[in-house]
């Protein structure tokens, strides 16, 4: 019942044209893969490429604000202590969009050798410790007026972990995408050329 068509098929294959149509459609097929990404969701090449640079500027910007959030830890000879919230110093921070956020830097007071000093943080989130609140002051004990600064809270530190982590995999995804589509294409490529030269061979001796 199956054999007729199944002997059409077979000569169909044997017709150097209808084979190299075949090969050129499949070739084509995974050219659009490899360009577009070929069904719900799959990204072709270019939207590899957006993923991996959008990776990458998250990683630098995370890595970068924890770099700068990192220069208020304890370095090699700074000395850990605990001191009071004293103050809060509220900013109001403008987007381009139209919008404002406001955000808080305390200042602390702790004591070295019986002499007050202020610590104040370098950088700013939209809560702060309350006054009154005993929080970690790190100082070199060689100028610890100059020197008194308030670390980043861990649940900050955390929160910008969550940008360079995030932007690895963006980055590592986009890249084994970008490797994916790049394959795709030039299989398709290959495939393409093959399966016309084939049907133009077929197409010439089909002339004779």
């Amino acid at each position: 019942m199956l054999a007729g068509p199944l002997e059409g098929i077979a000569q169909a294959m044997r017709d150097p044209r209808a084979a190299g149509t075949t090969e050129a459609m499949a070739g084509g097929a995974l050219l659009a893969d490899g360009v577009l990404g070929v069904g719900s969701r799959r990204q072709g090449i270019g939207g590899a490429v957006k993923t991996a640079v959008m990776g990458l500027v998250f990683l630098v910007i995370g890595l970068g604000a924890l770099h700068l959030v990192g220069q208020d830890d304890a370095g090699p000879g700074d000395v850990t202590t605990q001191g009071t919230v004293v103050d809060q110093q509220w900013h109001t921070n403008h987007s381009s969009t139209g919008g404002s956020r406001r955000t808080c830097s305390p200042a602390a007071e702790f004591t070295v050798d019986g002499q007050v000093h202020t610590a104040v943080s370098n950088g700013s989130s939209g809560s702060c410790p309350a006054i009154g609140t005993r929080v970690t002051v790190v100082y070199d004990p060689a100028d610890p007026g100059a020197t008194g600064r308030l670390p980043a809270p861990a649940t900050v530190v955390l929160l910008l972990w969550l940008f360079p982590v995030a932007g690895a995999v963006m980055l590592l995804t986009g890249i084994g995408t970008f490797v994916a589509r790049a394959a795709s294409i030039g299989a398709g490529v290959a495939l393409l050329t093959d399966g016309l030269r084939r049907r133009r061979a077929g197409a010439s001796s089909a002339a004779d």
